[in-house]
């Protein structure tokens, strides 16, 4: 009577992992973090930079670098997480997923190179000590939509003139998955290592393409156990939910603010239209204040979200008797703000 019972119990949270699996969004940052940032899923990491770089450029083994100095950690932003790595001979690879296109694209990734460039020299050190950076983005939207038919696009410090390409020191390679998505379903797309993995983390024709690729492809079958392996934590089933509900807020707030924006814009609009000197300067203006308040008003809310999900995640972990070092782990908070959490709950 018993082992039926326990047998039932089993099969059921063996069902609900199946169901998780299949399910998955592989782009949800805590999980991409698990299956190429985290110790042991080294091998992930080094198959998704070789399959992106040239073959003379290929990666041999690497090393994770320390992310708590990075400044997009508390920074409240959902649609951006990265990977950071030194390769044998020491070049710096970063490794993001950009879910929207946010404004100031371009800048935001030469700051980060430049600055991830410029950190590897000490006061003493020799120009002769800097190494190449590599950045590899994943994007969920259309970056350069001029250029149909290519999906990964390289690029590099060259001269304007006669494009010969006279330093490596920095060099981007962006995946664009809307682009890759289209090129599948129209049949142009070339079956390479590199498609095949970004079609699985892009959910690039449903669960039966995933675990077709997944069996076909043994890189990306391991990807896919990784899945696997993250789902039977506890913890890490609390932490991808709450990204994955983060980002839906995120994505609501930004739909309401920019429908909110259109409304307020055509009423004051046709309001002021009779007096067109007038109503120039005005829609100028109100145009700018509008959109600098909306600016305000979505990085404060994002903050102020993010903030409320770390503390329901936490209180859930108190409840199910989660360490605090465990909670802080997987929510971001500190000890302390653990701890006054734990108070709280007690009171």
């Amino acid at each position: 009577m018993f082992s039926g019972s326990h047998d039932a119990g089993r099969s059921a949270a063996d069902a609900e992992l199946n169901a998780r699996v299949r399910s998955a969004n592989p782009l949800n940052d805590a999980l991409f973090k698990y299956l190429f940032a985290s110790k042991g899923n080294e091998a992930n990491l080094l198959r998704l930079l070789n399959d992106t770089l040239e073959p003379e450029r290929s990666v041999v083994s690497l090393e994770y670098l320390d992310r708590e100095n990075d400044p997009n950690r508390y920074s409240g932003r959902f649609s951006f997480f990265d990977v950071l790595a030194r390769t044998e001979d020491g070049r710096i690879c970063h490794v993001e997923v950009q879910l929207g296109n946010e404004g100031f694209f371009f800048e935001r990734l030469v700051y980060y190179a430049a600055c991830s460039f410029a950190d590897q020299l000490s006061v003493s050190d020799g120009y002769d000590k800097l190494r190449p950076v590599i950045f590899v983005s994943i994007l969920n939207f259309f970056l350069f939509p001029n250029k149909k038919e290519s999906w990964h696009s390289a690029h590099r410090l060259l001269d304007v003139e006669d494009h010969r390409c006279y330093s490596d020191s920095l060099e981007f390679h962006f995946l664009e998955l809307p682009k890759l998505r289209r090129l599948v379903r129209a049949g142009r797309v070339e079956e390479t290592g590199l498609s095949r993995m970004l079609r699985y983390l892009g959910r690039i024709g449903g669960e039966k393409e995933m675990e077709r690729l997944a069996e076909q492809d043994s890189g990306v079958e391991r990807v896919h156990d990784g899945v696997r392996s993250f789902f039977r934590s506890t913890g890490n089933l609390a932490l991808y939910m709450m990204r994955e509900r983060a980002e839906t807020d995120y994505r609501n707030a930004m739909k309401y603010a920019e429908e909110r924006a259109w409304a307020r814009g055509e009423a004051r609009g046709e309001a002021r239209g009779e007096a067109r000197g007038e109503a120039r300067g005005e829609a100028r203006g109100e145009a700018r204040g509008e959109a600098r308040g909306e600016a305000r008003g979505r990085a404060r809310g994002r903050a102020e979200g993010e903030a409320q999900n770390r503390a329901e995640t936490a209180r859930r972990m108190l409840n199910m008797n989660f360490t605090s070092e465990q909670i802080s782990q997987v929510t971001e908070l500190s000890l302390d703000e653990v701890e006054a959490l734990r108070a709280g709950a007690g009171n």
